[in-house]
């Protein structure tokens, strides 16, 4: 079956706000190991692998939709944030901010998880 380019677009618009949105908390996080404002071309490739790998598999299965990913990606930047800034996290804490933001991985992954379940337990 032929796609539209509508849904074309909307395909590719859902892969890049999946890549970007799961890739903003994985570039603070490795902005700690380097100097510069910018990340490294393949610091910036490494953070945007798994939204795009997680892009495409919301666009390509119906029981991942992006609204999952949004709640999974603003879950996990915001607690990572708050958790840097509560813990006063700075350059030399590695593992405190590694550990830190594996908790914000946590709370994201059961934000988005609560997201689907809860629809189902209503029914």
């Amino acid at each position: 079956m032929s796609r539209s380019r509508a849904d074309t677009l909307e395909a590719a618009g859902i892969v890049v706000g999946c890549a970007i949105l799961v890739a903003l908390p994985m570039g603070a996080l490795f902005g700690i190991y380097q100097d510069g404002f910018f990340l490294s071309w393949w610091l910036s490739l490494l953070a945007l692998t798994p939204g795009t790998i997680l892009g495409f598999v919301a666009v390509s299965d119906s029981r991942l939709t992006y609204t999952h990913v949004w709640r999974f990606g603003v879950t996990h930047w915001i607690t990572a944030v708050l958790l840097w800034q509560g813990l006063g996290i700075e350059d030399g804490q590695e593992t405190l901010a590694l550990a830190s933001w594996g908790g914000a991985f946590v709370v994201g992954i059961v934000v988005a998880a609560a997201s689907w379940w809860l629809p189902k337990l209503r029914k």
